[in-house]
């Protein structure tokens, strides 16, 4: 998709160039402008791949999923949640203080 960008670019200053530079401005364009449409077009097409791709995988991954552990495993710690006037504040207490 680059490169079709690059191509696009490079063409659209070949064909201002070459109308400020002739004195009836469009002599010589219509093949350079007829393969700009051509790359645009394509371009437009790539784009919009690259779009439906993008939705498909934001639509499979919408959602979390839950995975039960695979083992138990034993907490570290204590958390608790403590209300100062207007915050909340998330403590932590590890087990081995205890």
């Amino acid at each position: 998709m680059k490169d079709l960008e690059t191509k696009q670019q490079g063409l659209q200053n070949q064909i201002l160039l070459m109308k400020s530079t002739t004195s009836t401005g469009t002599a010589g364009t219509e093949e350079l402008e007829q393969k700009l449409e051509e790359i645009s077009t394509e371009l437009k097409a790539a784009k919009s791949q690259t779009v439906q791709a993008a939705d498909t995988q934001s639509m499979r991954r919408r959602f979390d999923t839950y995975e039960p552990a695979k083992e138990e495993v034993d907490s570290c710690g204590l958390y608790k949640i403590q209300q100062d006037e207007d915050k909340y504040q998330v403590l932590f207490s590890p087990y081995s203080d205890q």
